[in-house]
């Protein structure tokens, strides 16, 4: 029913939008005529906001909250989307004035208040919550402004409903916050709450308190809540009214989420499997592995392909089928993998060679090759040499932090999970080289 509700809505939705813009051209005559010209062009322009929560580049290309309902919005319109990031609001806000975006994507503010802009439908909302140690003895608030310590984006915010001064850094990311309570040298943070509950699983330690809005002087005892909204220029009547009606009937079928998008396309994360994990489950497979790469050209050793596949898939945990049941299954997510490596060493610059090559290659495999390229850009910056692994390493870990990506043409990226990652791939490799070794020695005795 819900797949044919869309397809009656595709065939008449260009004469459903068509209508709406002349509607309301009608009605007011001051109207901005941009829905006509987004439809007659085909293209709409989306600002973001690119950080670790709102939105991301990854290798698959663009992600998060965002980039997820941009998609949608642009579908419905039956146009081309174009996905413009931005470091800060001010930017982003100045883009839109000059006509260069046709929707800004803020994070959670309070721009919707701004009389130069007009806001869309609330797509959800979160409490801002006081991050804090469970076993804290000491209140948040009452603690010294250098222990309270928070990003610089929500500086704004924890200033007017607080009252109190906030510490904050472009040096530090959400995890950084986090650790730095965990391990007391910090008292408290402030995040939305939907933000924490993305990590809270790694920070078991942790909780959180809703923020008291204190500045209020309707609700002195409500909570902050923190709403996410687009905004547009006043006159844009039809296309508001349009982002309005897209919401409403997508939320009608459940095809809109009433809280953020932060799995979407994500790299993997790598677990805590050990190295025994890894040997255990891939002990009685080998003779399989080998005949699965016995016509299979690999552009990296075919037990790097093997430990990308253990990490990513979920037949490592599967104890319930053979080897022979799954190989099928993993012959073909292996294909893919070698075929994506393969597209990334086409693009690499031919003088990096050797183990700095394969490094790259399985770093750029899992954040993409933009951001590669921008460590490497930092790499030049810092005077060393942007072909070693061991000097983009450590660039690719600051790509986390605002003083670093805003810099960077492609923006935001966990690099200390790509390191991870990278190092987790060499572990499990290496092993299965040794298990490998040790099966040939045996068979030639």
């Amino acid at each position: 029913m819900r797949n044919y509700f869309f397809v009656i809505l595709s065939v008449l939705r260009p004469y459903m939008l068509r209508c709406s813009a002349l509607l309301m051209l009608t009605v007011c005559f001051h109207v901005h005529a941009d829905l006509h010209s987004i439809i007659d062009s085909a293209a709409l322009n989306v600002g973001v906001i690119n950080d670790e929560h709102h939105h991301r580049f990854l290798k698959s290309g663009h992600a998060g909250t965002d980039a997820s309902l941009a998609r949608g919005f642009a579908d419905y319109l039956g146009v081309k989307l174009t996905i413009v990031p931005f470091y800060t609001e001010q930017a982003l806000m100045q883009a839109l004035a000059q006509g260069r975006i046709h929707i800004a994507a803020p994070r959670f503010s309070g721009l919707a208040d701004d009389e130069a802009v007009v806001a869309g439908p609330a797509f959800f909302s979160s409490p801002l919550a006081i991050v804090h140690r469970r076993d804290s003895q000491k209140g948040c608030l009452n603690a010294p402004p250098q222990q309270r310590l928070i990003k610089q984006a929500l500086v704004p915010t924890a200033r007017a409903t607080t009252q109190l001064d906030w510490h904050s850094s472009s040096m530090v990311d959400t995890p950084a916050l986090l650790d730095a309570i965990t391990n007391n040298k910090s008292e408290c943070t402030l995040l939305p709450k939907a933000f924490f509950n993305e990590v809270s699983k790694d920070y078991p330690t942790l909780t959180t308190t809703p923020l008291p809005d204190t500045a209020s002087e309707t609700a002195p005892s409500g909570t902050v809540t923190m709403t996410k909204r687009w905004l547009l220029l006043p006159q844009d009547v039809a296309l508001r009214s349009s982002l309005f009606e897209y919401t409403h009937l997508n939320r009608q079928h459940y095809a809109i989420s009433n809280k953020p998008d932060t799995s979407q396309h994500e790299p993997h994360k790598p677990d805590s499997s050990s190295v025994s994990d890894f040997v255990m489950a891939v002990e009685n497979k080998l003779s399989h592995l080998h005949e699965e790469f016995k016509h299979e050209t690999t552009v990296l050793p075919w037990q790097v392909i093997v430990a990308i596949d253990y990490i990513e898939s979920q037949w490592r945990n599967d104890k319930t089928l053979t080897s022979a049941e799954t190989g099928p299954q993993r012959q073909q997510r292996i294909t893919v993998i070698n075929r994506q490596l393969e597209e990334l060493n086409q693009q690499l610059p031919a003088r990096i060679t050797g183990v700095d090559r394969d490094w790259l290659l399985i770093a750029a495999y899992h954040c993409g090759l933009a951001h590669i390229e921008d460590a490497r850009q930092l790499t030049m910056q810092a005077g060393s040499n942007p072909d070693l692994w061991i000097n983009i390493k450590q660039q690719l870990s600051r790509l986390s932090l605002p003083a670093y990506y805003h810099q960077s043409q492609y923006g935001y990226t966990n690099g200390k999970q790509t390191l991870q990652f990278v190092d987790t791939v060499r572990l499990f490799a290496d092993s299965l080289q040794v298990m490998n070794s040790g099966e040939q020695a045996d068979n030639a005795r």
